[in-house]
């Protein structure tokens, strides 16, 4: 069995979603056969430990079936119940996301860690313009201390 060719199924039978749609035989025929076909591919797969493709495969076929189904509701709402109602998100895209937020964090504690460094030189150097401030002043009294003892 081609797993990968299962998201396109429905196409087999596009030129009856009319029927299907009007007709509750025909549509529950057409839901026995993607109960089938979700029910074999739960078992291939998770056998195989690849429920990250199982999921993958079953977003496919929905988001196919949402478009060729757009006119004919009630077959796209009983399709997604069969095939186990919407995954919001792939594995693949599920790993990007986490992968972002991991980055999302080591780059808030980089700016931080930079944030903390800058208030710490920011600090020092008030620090230094203070020391500078009061070593110039005690010149200029050393200095007239100097002129004092001149005159």
């Amino acid at each position: 069995m081609n797993v990968s060719l299962l998201p396109f199924y429905i196409l087999r039978y596009e030129k009856q979603f009319d029927k299907i749609e009007k007709d509750d035989k025909a549509l529950s025929a057409f839901l026995e056969g993607y109960k089938k076909i979700a029910d074999k591919l739960y078992t291939i797969l998770e056998g195989m430990d690849r429920m990250d493709a199982y999921s993958d495969l079953v977003t496919y076929i929905n988001k196919i079936a949402d478009h060729l189904l757009k006119k004919h509701r009630k077959t796209g709402t009983e399709v997604k119940k069969v095939m186990g109602g919407h995954i919001l998100e792939l594995e693949s895209e599920r790993l990007m996301r986490v992968d972002r937020e991991e980055q999302r964090i080591e780059d808030e504690k980089i700016i931080a860690e930079k944030d903390a460094c800058i208030a710490e030189k920011d600090a020092t150097i008030t620090q230094t313009n203070t020391e500078l401030a009061q070593t110039k002043e005690r010149i200029k009294e050393l200095e007239a201390q100097v002129a004092a003892l001149k005159s």
